[in-house]
């Protein structure tokens, strides 16, 4: 009988069965795979750690073959730890080790000793490979994760990680506080990140003499954008701040910087376009709530010289679009602050009812000399002084620009714009937070302007260190939609200021110039105006006007406040204004 073959039909089961059996076999032999690969590099990491132990033995712990040097990154200890690097290993005249593989490349790697108290010695020694690279240029394995990367770079030059040669503008802000170089560390609460809580250390520079103002003035000075800048303080996001310091000056090639007791600016200009409105402190600010609520006053004597007889009140009723006077209501004639009180409300008239759907609040009294003159805001729709503030202050208030920040962002177009890459998006505070109502508390008496008497004070009117900016409508920076800049760019602060230099030290320069701080109200809105590491009143004789302010409409100098990105590196210089420190273009 003849023997048949398989048919076609069988061929193709048998065939397709055998791709199954492959298939279901597949993973399980890739899993022995890569278990053995896995357990070649618990060995191979093992091997490092012993040539590592007879390395140091013969290099860093005998005295006998002088011409064996201990590495630096052993013999110089950090944080408690020491390093032999795999490459010291391998290049060594005795190569105590060959070459370590993952899969078909080569490795990198160090091995840490770690100090332990109890033996007084360097113990405990960890292996830190790191092999082959993906098409991101990631390594497909390391050891540990969680590595230490200062270690890491000791031995090897990947510019992923560790950066270019060149050194971080951070660092150099950090070792002259390790140096004890007039640098500080801030331990307060602080909001440099819209986006992130940041956890690096803020380091600024802080002078207590007149000496030691000159000494920072020759060591905090920067180029970039072609232009100078002095160092302030780092953030908590590892940037550095920057104030404007003027235009380069070209010294036979090479760029430098004036410090000279002129003032540098962009230019002058007002803080905003007006001054009778609290809502004009605003970087940014709503215009037509802050034009409801401006200033208004009147004269207590009519043209015939009689005296005005108006009523007020505690409170108010409003029905129907109707205010009426409520509670302790008062009939004064020729009023002053001494018989008004605690009556903010009036109709402006001898009317318990007020007309026009108005009434009026009253924010202060100031005396010419012959006649005392009400000042006061007109309250519609049911609206209280409550309700005024929080429209000017605090809700939905940053829809309009500042006449400044108008100023600013037309230079930062022309000027920065091609630099913004370096820029971190930190936050500016234009911080609103009332620390003291006066005139504005509908139960407190009502006060006159004048030396002793504000009718309103803002959190930056009391002297103070605090870097956390208080409310999100305050934290200015590109990502924050409830305070948007266009550019990454905004003023000093009066905390950053003060955290600059002692009350005692002089100001070197002779005109100040704004910041981003509202300071108080007398019959206008007022701000800081600042100088650096200059006195500022900080310490007036009568321990009372501790800040010296500007009427948010006077034209005064423009220095912007920049943040450089936590990874900027300066390619040369000291600092001084002779040698800044020059930016890389390194992006």
């Amino acid at each position: 009988m003849k023997n048949k073959g398989f048919t076609l039909v069988e061929l193709l089961a048998v065939i397709a069965i055998l791709a199954i059996l492959v298939i279901i076999a597949s993973p399980n032999v890739l899993k022995i795979y890569n278990k053995g690969v896995i357990k070649s590099m618990h060995i191979q990491e093992v091997q490092v750690k012993d040539a590592a132990n007879l390395f140091v033995e013969d290099y860093c712990n005998s005295s006998i073959n002088q011409t064996k040097i201990c590495p630096e990154s052993y013999s110089t200890p950090v944080n408690d730890k020491k390093t032999v690097c795999l490459q010291d290993l391998q290049n060594s005249s005795d190569k105590y080790i060959g070459t370590i593989k993952y899969k078909d490349s080569d490795c990198k790697g160090y091995v840490t000793y770690y100090y332990d108290s109890e033996l007084g010695t360097y113990e405990n020694p960890k292996t830190f490979l790191f092999c082959g690279k993906d098409k991101d240029n990631n390594y497909e394995y390391v050891t540990d994760n969680d590595y230490d990367f200062k270690e890491y770079c000791k031995c090897n030059d990947d510019e992923k990680i560790c950066g270019s040669s060149y050194s971080l503008l951070y660092d150099v802000l950090k070792n002259d506080y390790n140096n004890n170089q007039l640098v500080k560390i801030y331990k307060g609460n602080h909001s440099d990140s819209y986006n992130e809580v940041g956890d690096r250390p803020i380091y600024y520079y802080r002078a207590t003499t007149d000496d030691e103002v000159k000494q920072i003035l020759n060591k905090n000075n920067v180029v970039f954008g072609n232009y100078c800048w002095q160092m302030l303080r780092t953030t908590d996001t590892g940037g550095v701040r920057l104030i404007y310091n003027g235009e380069t000056i070209d010294s036979e090639g090479n760029l430098t910087c004036s410090n000279d007791n002129s003032i540098k600016s962009i230019g002058k200009s007002m803080f905003n376009e007006n001054y009778n409105s609290l809502g004009y402190v605003g970087y940014m600010y709503n215009k037509s709530e802050t034009e409801k609520y401006k200033y208004t006053y009147k004269k207590m004597i009519d043209v015939q010289g009689s005296s005005y007889t108006f009523k007020y009140s505690t409170s108010f009723d409003y029905k129907n679009g109707v205010y009426t006077l409520k509670d302790d209501i008062k009939e004064i004639k020729a009023a002053y602050p001494g018989n008004v009180k605690n009556r903010h409300y009036t109709c402006l008239s001898d009317s318990e009812t007020c007309k026009n759907g108005e009434i009026y609040y009253i924010t202060g009294f100031e005396y010419d000399g012959d006649d005392w003159h009400l000042y006061y805001i007109t309250l519609k729709n049911g609206n209280s002084v409550e309700d005024a503030l929080n429209s000017m202050l605090y809700n939905d208030v940053n829809k309009d620009d500042s006449s400044i920040k108008k100023y600013i962002d037309n230079w930062f177009e022309q000027k920065l714009l091609n630099y913004s890459d370096y820029l971190e998006d930190s936050v500016y505070c234009n911080d609103r937070t009332i620390i003291d109502y006066s005139n504005w508390d509908s139960k407190s008496n009502c006060t006159s302007f004048g030396a002793a008497y504000e009718t309103l004070k803002f959190k930056n009117y009391n002297l103070n260190n605090d870097l956390y900016c208080t409310n999100i409508t305050d934290r200015f920076s590109v990502n924050n939609n409830k305070a948007k800049l266009k550019y990454p760019i905004g003023l000093i602060t009066l905390p950053e200021l003060y955290l600059l230099k002692d009350g005692s030290t002089s100001a070197p320069y002779r005109e100040g110039f704004y910041t981003m701080s509202p300071l108080r109200s007398f019959n206008y809105s007022q701000l800081v105006n600042g100088s650096l590491f200059g006195n500022n009143y900080f310490q007036a004789p009568n321990n009372y006007y501790l800040t010296i302010g500007s009427s948010a409409s006077i034209e005064t100098y423009v220095r912007p406040v920049i943040t450089l990105a936590s990874n900027t590196e300066y390619l040369k210089g000291d600092g001084s204004s002779t040698n800044p420190y020059i930016i890389t273009d390194n992006k």
